[in-house]
């Protein structure tokens, strides 16, 4: 039991320790002008995030990955491509 419990503690702190740099200048982007200030607590307000002290493992899932760019304001990387199927090779 004590285990589990040790490991997910430990997951958790290579996760946080791992994002803190992009979070601290996330937050910094945002907080610069008062309409992202704004729009970066009222995203954190109405989330679920509390969910991912339970469940670290989620922060690796994609739309975690997602909805932490969002709150961000950070887009997705230019190298990362949509294939919709109209893409020619």
């Amino acid at each position: 039991m004590w285990g589990g419990r040790r490991a997910k503690e430990t997951e958790a702190r290579t996760a946080a320790a791992k994002m803190l740099p992009a979070l601290g200048r996330g937050i910094q982007k945002s907080a610069a002008s008062p309409s992202g200030l704004a729009a970066l607590l009222g995203a954190l307000g109405s989330g679920t995030h509390s969910r991912y002290v339970d469940h670290p493992e989620e922060l690796a899932e994609q739309s975690s990955i997602d909805d932490g760019n969002s709150i961000l304001g950070l887009k997705p990387p230019t190298h990362a491509l949509s294939l919709s199927g109209n893409e020619r090779y």
